[in-house]
């Protein structure tokens, strides 16, 4: 499902932690300009699962900006849920880049296959490398 309601968007990030650079005025701003678009898995009523995302065209790419679980339902397979009706057939390939130290998004983005591309060194606050992954959805 579209999502394109800034204050859910905003109050799942807080939830879910991790997205400090994502404030409401940005989220609000990107979904107004068409540069963030939003899709969520529900569940009983509730949001589960969200990606954020921009697309690049005529390519047919999607960079993701997020992919985030609601606390509560971590590691019930959610994600993967998105991330597979995400790469089939939507876009030829995604972007995206991860904190080097984010072992259990490393681990999912490789069972699905995407592939390192480069490094930006110490890029976040804690000093950890943000990794440069994609996958070409027309092999997957």
């Amino acid at each position: 499902m579209d999502l394109r309601d800034p204050d859910q968007i905003f109050q799942f990030l807080q939830l879910v932690g991790g997205f400090a650079s994502w404030s409401y005025k940005s989220i609000e701003d990107s979904l107004r300009n068409e540069s963030l678009k939003a899709k969520a898995l529900f569940r009983d009523g509730i949001l589960t699962a969200m990606i954020g995302y921009a697309e690049i065209l005529p390519q047919k790419e999607a960079e993701i900006f997020f992919l985030a679980t609601h606390p509560e339902v971590r590691r019930q397979g959610f994600m993967k849920i998105l991330l597979k009706i995400f790469s089939q057939g939507l876009y030829n390939r995604l972007i995206l880049e991860v904190s080097s130290k984010n072992q259990s998004a490393l681990r999912l983005y490789e069972e699905f296959d995407f592939k390192k591309e480069g490094v930006r060194p110490k890029y976040y606050p804690d000093g950890s490398d943000a990794l440069l992954m994609s996958l070409n959805c027309l092999d997957f």
